[in-house]
């Protein structure tokens, strides 16, 4: 799918429809664009590769019309891509994957490359996401920007975010009102500052502190 032009979204599944595919290539240009968006309880799935190329809009626009590759917005929406056999690859000028205004918002995605072009962008944004809202990476490479967070979290969110086997290079800030529950399972690593979140490691994995940073909990 290639879409350009105000607005183009590669596939979008709102109001609790539901969108499956064995496989997903998306390349979207152009102002309020993205490449995959779930809306209030809709659903995306690839049981293939997921490969995502979201450009056109200005580096650090906000929310998910700011060349997000994967957004999801209200309750209950979700997005899965990828799988161990196949690859893939997200990439955007804005967040690679963008969670907003909800409760019980998910996205999991498997043998995934993570990345953002922006030069303020952060490569993962989370803005008034409740309830179970979460994010899931398995065997997956997510490396933030040279001048944007790996994780920003905002707007009294409660999220976690579990890595599985996943190198993460970038620092992850909440806000005060905000909770984090992260974990790094698998031999999973992260590369970067924390400011702050609740944070489980387990005996095979690592993380590898770059600056200060603040903790609620460590275990």
């Amino acid at each position: 799918v290639e879409t350009s032009g105000t607005g183009a979204w590669g596939l979008v599944a709102s109001d609790s429809g539901a969108i499956t595919a064995t496989r997903v290539d998306i390349k979207t240009t152009g102002p309020a664009t993205g490449g995959v968006f779930a809306a209030t309880g809709g659903s995306v799935v690839a049981t293939g590769a997921m490969n995502i190329d979201s450009a056109g809009v200005a580096a650090g626009s906000g929310g998910c019309g700011g060349g997000s590759a994967v957004c999801v917005v209200g309750n209950g929406s979700t997005v899965t891509g990828g799988n161990i056999a196949s690859a893939s690859t997200i990439q955007s000028t804005g967040n690679a994957v963008r969670f907003e205004n909800g409760a019980n918002q998910t996205v999991n995605l498997t043998n995934a490359n993570l990345t953002t072009s922006g030069a303020t962008s952060d490569l993962l944004s989370v803005t008034a996401a409740t309830g179970t809202s979460a994010l899931t990476l398995k065997n997956s490479t997510a490396t933030a920007g040279a001048g944007g967070l790996l994780l920003n979290v905002a707007s009294g969110s409660t999220f976690a975010f579990n890595n599985d086997a996943t190198v993460l290079t970038g620092d992850i800030k909440a806000s005060a009102d905000s909770t984090v529950n992260m974990t790094l399972a698998n031999v999973s690593k992260l590369t970067g500052k924390i400011d702050p979140v609740n944070l489980t490691i387990d005996g095979t994995s690592r993380w590898d502190v770059t600056g200060n940073s603040l903790l609620n909990n460590l275990s």
